[in-house]
């Protein structure tokens, strides 16, 4: 028997001590005994652990151990923010008064993606042209609020922010990779997800969710980065792994993301464009653009009531003119980004000009089905009184791109879930 675990897991052990009514559990004595020697040998390990088993005490003591002994860097990703809270809140806290953390340079740290953070920057320039970006009373109100709470918040992060009434003017002052001027910026000393970043590599246990774990993976791809580099990968609900893999290596089209955009841009004379002082020709191209995307989906949706499945076997399924219309946009972008007045300025066009290249090229990869090996399928739900109809396309094995990017550059990953096994087996890993 271990007796580092049993010095912490026995009955009279240092749980037992700072846990009234605590019961020994053979099988998270054993779930921990199998993490251990899974870290050790560098092996993966699946382990299915229901309800009362005690799985999060079961792999964050070996982690904690793993971390004493060599200081590296270890991940533990969740599919839910409740579990995460759980994590951060009670079964850490705990444990470090339980004195089972003996390493003072031990460091815990939520991680979230950019867009949780609020730049200063965008909230400044989003404040100069609130006339042109905004139409009702709730959007001055929600920007209103975030002024007043930007001169007090110590960390930035959405989930300290009191509910806003729509999510149109957090988009306009959050933090995003395409438009952040880096040690350009007047505000990078107030910056909050630069502080953010900061205490983020002075951890050396990351709780994270899994979205943001496989934005990271795709960006290590790319030799960039969102989480330092780690030695050890802890997925929890496991269970969702394949969903969200399948969501970060497939595509989403919707008629809500197209109309998003071109709200953004312009909208019964407010939005971005109205910022750069354009002519009406261009308004009213985006106007007819918003015309051409209504038509396509509504196309789309005339094929669903024909077809007995969703799924969509064949290229060019319906006509589609929305794609070299957002090229087009793009196109003036450019052009008006020649001219730019700031830094700032040129920044937010060439973010615009991003996300208008990159919906214009995930349509026609869809439509095209240019993808080998890529299933292609369309839904429709209800959202509010509108239909969201949704173009998706996802690789038709999964596994494989896991293998590749995951399992093999990885070890050790644990995976564990109170539900992994079908038909009690573990065939399907």
């Amino acid at each position: 028997m271990n007796q580092r675990l049993e010095e912490i897991f026995g009955e009279k052990g240092l749980i037992a001590k700072k846990f009234p009514g605590y019961e020994y559990r053979t099988q998270q004595f054993e779930m921990a005994e199998e993490i251990e020697k899974a870290i050790a040998e560098e092996k993966h390990l699946v382990v299915e652990a229901g309800t009362g088993v005690g799985k999060s005490f079961a792999y964050l003591v070996p982690l904690i151990e793993y971390i004493n002994q060599t200081r590296e860097r270890v991940v533990v990703s969740t599919y839910t923010i409740a579990l995460q809270e759980q994590l951060i809140k009670n079964d850490i806290p705990f444990l470090q008064s339980a004195k089972i953390l003996r390493s003072d340079s031990f460091k815990v740290a939520l991680a979230k993606g950019r867009s949780n953070y609020l730049c200063l920057r965008r909230l400044a320039r989003t404040s100069e042209f609130q006339g042109e970006l905004f139409k009702n009373q709730d959007e001055f109100g929600d920007l209103a609020l975030l002024k007043e709470w930007s001169a007090i918040t110590s960390e930035g992060s959405l989930s300290e922010l009191p509910r806003l009434s729509s999510p149109k003017v957090w988009d306009k002052v959050c933090c995003q990779q395409d438009n952040c001027l880096g040690k350009r910026c007047l505000y990078q000393e107030r910056c909050f997800f630069k502080r953010a970043r900061k205490m983020l590599y002075q951890a050396n246990l990351f709780i994270v969710n899994h979205h943001l774990f496989f934005s990271d993976l795709a960006l290590r791809a790319k030799k960039q980065n969102l989480l330092p580099l780690y030695k050890v990968v802890v997925f929890d609900e496991a269970h969702s792994l394949e969903k969200v893999a399948s969501a970060h290596l497939g595509i989403e089209v919707s008629n809500f993301r197209i109309s998003y955009l071109l709200n953004s841009l312009y909208s019964r004379k407010k939005g971005f464009l109205t910022t750069l002082k354009l002519n009406q020709e261009v308004f009213n191209y985006i106007e007819e653009t918003r015309e051409e995307a209504a038509i396509f989906f509504q196309e789309v949706e005339g094929w669903m009531k024909k077809e007995e499945t969703r799924r969509v076997k064949i290229p060019n399924f319906v006509e589609e003119r929305v794609s070299p219309r957002l090229e087009a946009i793009a196109k003036i972008l450019a052009k008006r980004r020649m001219i730019a007045e700031s830094k700032e300025e040129e920044v937010e066009i060439t973010s615009y000009i991003k996300r208008s290249l990159s919906l214009s090229s995930e349509i026609r990869i869809i439509i095209n089905q240019s993808l080998k090996d890529y299933v292609y399928w369309v839904e429709e739900s209800k959202r509010g009184k509108y239909p969201r109809i949704t173009l998706y396309s996802s690789p038709i094995n999964v596994a494989e791109h896991l293998q590749e990017e995951l399992f093999k550059p990885i070890r050790p990953i644990i995976m564990t879930s109170a539900t992994l096994t079908v038909n009690n087996s573990f065939t399907f890993f």
